[in-house]
């Protein structure tokens, strides 16, 4: 099983870039929290989710108030406000919801998911976003932690763009 998480960095990141345990990800938008995927099922998985990440445009947020996630609300985040009427985080959200459940992932927080899902960005060295800035998402990367050493490594990036 490979643990794999989307997110839309709002911090240059490539794809290859690894982060060792303790390193944490640029700052950005969580698009789709940790989940196991099968690995028989990771080429035809990498391949229908870009699919689904390129049919998106670029995506406008703009962050909200401050609150803590995660399993022991310990993780310092901003919400954020979804911006456009049609094509917006949650619709992509719910996209790859429905591309992950085809691939027989399990989601261990299923409750953080569709309905639970809660648009938010990580802080980076005491920067996310401030309550009120804009930000538009260009790119949605798909990032891996690896079993053993629980680093984390860039599979794949997807442009966001005109659609």
């Amino acid at each position: 099983m490979a643990e794999l998480l989307f997110t839309s960095s709002l911090d240059p990141i490539h794809e290859g870039d690894e982060f060792p345990k303790g390193t944490s990800l640029p700052r950005h938008v969580t698009v789709w929290q940790y989940f196991d995927l099968p690995d028989f099922h990771m080429n035809e998985f990498i391949a229908e989710s870009g699919e689904a990440i390129e049919a998106f445009p670029t995506l406008g947020v703009e962050g909200a108030e401050y609150a803590e996630f995660g399993p022991n609300n310990d993780v310092p985040v901003r919400r954020l406000k979804v911006l456009g009427q049609h094509a917006t985080l949650l619709s992509l959200h719910a996209s790859l919801g429905a591309v992950i459940q085809k691939y027989d992932a399990v989601i261990p927080h299923p409750e953080w998911a569709y309905d639970g899902y809660n648009p938010h960005i990580t802080y980076k060295d005491g920067r996310a976003l401030e309550e009120g800035e804009f930000a538009l998402l260009h790119s949605v990367e798909l990032i891996q932690k690896h079993a053993d050493t629980k680093s984390k490594v860039v599979r794949k990036i997807w442009e966001l763009g005109d659609v």
